[in-house]
């Protein structure tokens, strides 16, 4: 393969002469690259999500020379990136103090210092809010993407997984450039190769699968950039939508039964149809391909993984590569609510209202329990696992948090939750109205980490389903004729204003 820097410079050198040549054609115009922007990425870093390559200052890199594990990832729909690659490559110095589990990066005159675990980053002395904490993934400290551009005074350009940090406002115009930007990310994606230059971007027989590396669960409501992809019910049939953040250009994708749906990249993955196979769609609802005939439930995708509980083999704990290749059972244990992080797979067993957890390491060894004290659902976040506490009641809990290896277990508050989400610095949860003794949900809370500030959010009876960057989804159950329910789908902001019924 030709070396990187080679097709770059030639590929950029390619649009600037297509630039100066006369056109008929208004559509020959969005392939023109603007004047100066091989220049621009001279001073640049370049990466592409799920990558362990890179492009700094025009020359092949490898984000970590001793670790190929170590990549821009995708946690809670935020990227993250190893701190010390990004500041080293920017200039600046990191010192890492493990007594503390400290990063200090040392910029001009900037003085930047993270905690992991925590939602927080100190610049000169002053804290701002992390969407998500810093944390240890494969050995090395990752951040939010944009909180260490912004920490650090550069500015981001950002388009389907590419990743270029500069000085430039705007380095790429996503629509006049796209054909360069599809140049730039098949250099990554392996559609650029001709030889074995091992310093290059290598040919991948599975880049999307590759590329794909996210952690998240099966959910019903999913924010990637400017678009929504939810799931809501046609009257008694799960269907899979998309629209923009401000609900415009709604658009159905598949009409058949779907349920909790992982985006990653441009593919949506979930179980499909009346027996739940697992499936993959393009963000654009094409392409539609069948994985696996497993009966598949509770997807989880990290690393070009999918984990899934398998119902085909009495809900045992499986994997299997995003292509569909590799399927491997995990553990013998049945498995719900499984989610990954880091080396682990974490999951719940037993009856789902009074479950136990298990952490097991995604090879399959070192299987562990952290609860089992009676769980009736849980979500990761940084470095704690929040979960429904059930031990006192079979159905309904308290809210309570531990440490992921299941250490300094605490009440949050006590309540009667049966659904819960977290997000920023709050969790939120549905809270079982005992007056009016109603199978068809509760009110929506929200409640600090530390136990501080409950809120009531949504006044209705309704399930919580998940929380974007902006909005909380939650479905308003209904009944026809007093017997048959259906669910319609409802949003409201984080503080509870504006509230929107989605509809079907």
């Amino acid at each position: 393969m030709k070396n990187l820097k080679q097709n770059l410079a030639l590929m950029l050198t390619l649009a600037l002469l297509i630039s100066f040549v006369p056109v008929t054609d208004v559509n020959a115009a969005s392939a023109k690259l603007p004047l100066g922007v091989e220049e621009k990425l001279k001073d640049a870093i370049v990466l592409f999500l799920g990558s362990s390559k890179a492009i700094v200052n025009g020359q092949d890199a490898n984000v970590d020379s001793t670790n190929p594990e170590v990549k821009p990832v995708m946690i809670n729909s935020r990227t993250l990136v190893p701190v010390r690659f990004i500041s080293e490559a920017l200039g600046a110095k990191v010192d890492w103090d493990g007594s503390t589990s400290t990063i200090t990066v040392s910029s001009d005159d900037k003085v930047i210092k993270l905690k992991l675990g925590n939602k927080s980053i100190n610049i000169n002395g002053k804290n701002e809010a992390l969407e998500v904490a810093a944390q240890s993934i494969n050995n090395r400290s990752f951040i939010p993407l944009r909180a260490l551009t912004n920490a650090l005074g550069k500015q981001l350009f950002y388009d389907r997984g590419l990743i270029i940090i500069s000085n430039v406002d705007k380095i790429l115009d996503t629509t006049k450039d796209k054909a360069v930007i599809d140049e730039i990310i098949a250099l990554f994606t392996g559609q650029v190769s001709e030889n074995n230059n091992s310093n290059s971007l290598k040919s991948n027989n599975s880049a999307a699968a590759n590329n794909t590396n996210k952690i998240t669960n099966g959910r019903f409501a999913v924010q990637q950039g400017e678009w929504i992809y939810y799931v809501t019910r046609d009257k008694f049939t799960f269907k899979l939508y998309k629209m923009k953040d401000d609900g415009s250009d709604k658009t159905s994708l598949k009409n058949e039964r779907t349920s909790g749906i992982v985006v990653a990249g441009d593919w949506i993955y979930f179980p499909h149809g009346a027996d739940s196979n697992l499936y993959k769609i393009k963000t654009d609802g094409t392409d539609l391909t069948k994985l696996s005939d497993d009966k598949a439930q509770y997807i989880s995708v990290y690393n070009g993984w999918i984990y899934y509980c398998n119902r085909s083999d009495e809900y045992k704990l499986y994997k299997i590569k995003t292509d569909g290749t590799q399927r491997t059972k995990v553990s013998d244990d049945d498995s719900s609510y499984i989610t990954v992080a880091g080396d682990w797979v974490y999951y719940s067993t037993g009856s789902s209202h009074n479950s136990k957890i298990y952490r097991i390491k995604t090879d399959g060894t070192s299987k562990e329990i952290i609860n089992e004290n009676g769980v009736r659902e849980f979500k990761v976040d940084g470095e704690w696992i929040y979960y429904i506490d059930t031990s006192n009641n079979r159905f309904y809990g308290d809210i309570a948090k531990m440490k992921l290896d299941g250490s300094q277990k605490t009440i949050i508050t006590k309540t009667y939750a049966f659904d819960i989400r977290v997000s920023g610095d709050w969790v939120y949860y549905t809270q079982y109205d005992e007056s009016k003794k109603s199978d068809d949900g509760g009110a929506i809370y929200k409640v600090k980490k530390d136990g501080s500030d409950k809120t009531l959010v949504v006044d209705a009876t309704c399930r919580l389903e998940d929380i974007t960057d902006n909005w909380i989804y939650y479905m308003i159950m209904q009944r026809i004729d007093g017997a048959n329910i259906y669910s319609v789908l409802h949003r409201v902001k984080l503080d509870g204003s504006n509230a929107q019924e989605i509809g079907f």
